[in-house]
């Protein structure tokens, strides 16, 4: 049995238009859904704290893939939507 943990602290480095809501994911192995963390709001360095335990059985199929195939990490960002910024200023405006 292979035991594998997965941590991924932060990122750093967000552009600030992309920091609004950010997350990372991954793919391990075959897995249809990736694994992601949880999202964190409005910061260029987010802090992750994400960690997650893997245990598989060792075969020819994992001894494979572990050999050949890259884990990729990615970093997903969102950009705040200026409609709600819009309504909030015309709601005070009318008040």
């Amino acid at each position: 049995m292979l035991r594998l943990t997965m941590s991924i602290t932060k990122a750093k480095g967000i552009p600030d238009k992309y920091s609004y809501q950010c997350k990372s994911t991954y793919k391990f192995l075959n897995e249809e859904v990736p694994f992601e963390t949880k999202i964190i709001e409005r910061k260029k360095d987010p802090v992750f704290d994400y960690k997650n335990v893997h245990e598989l059985p060792i075969t020819e199929e994992l001894i494979h893939q572990l050999q050949f195939f890259a884990l990729n990490i990615e970093v997903f960002g969102m950009i705040e939507s200026k409609r709600k910024d819009i309504a909030q200023k015309q709601q005070k405006v009318v008040a």
